[in-house]
């Protein structure tokens, strides 16, 4: 007489395991996220589109130019941001300390021969 596990036993459970996991598999595929209605497909135009002041339709996409407003810190580019900001018509990013880092960045590299030979290089 074999023992409870035995090959059989445990060829019945891996038949009791698969069958399960089968079973899961396709409830899953019927039930699950991306069941019907998942696949509309919709074409996006590149231009967009907001509502400006007056119920305006304003159009814009990526071939629209940027304005760039760069300041020190302490200089008033807040104050100009938060007068543009409010602006219904005017969108501002938030501010970054980019400049400020790129000058600390570049009187490190002067130190530097080797970085400093490289600016030169570079034209800058």
């Amino acid at each position: 007489m074999r023992g409870v596990t035995g090959p059989r036993s445990t060829r019945r459970w891996l038949l009791w395991i698969s069958v399960f996991v089968l079973v899961f598999i396709f409830f899953y595929s019927v039930i699950g996220p991306c069941s019907q209605g998942a696949y509309n497909f919709t074409f996006i135009s590149p231009e967009r589109f907001f509502w400006g002041s007056r119920s305006k339709k304003i159009t814009y996409n990526n071939d629209l130019p940027l304005i760039f407003i760069g300041g020190m810190p302490r200089s008033g580019t807040t104050l100009v941001r938060v007068l543009l900001d409010s602006h219904p018509d005017i969108r501002c990013g938030e501010e970054t300390r980019v400049i400020p880092r790129l000058l600390s960045l570049k009187q490190q590299w002067v130190k530097n021969p080797t970085e400093m030979h490289r600016l030169v290089e570079g034209g800058i």
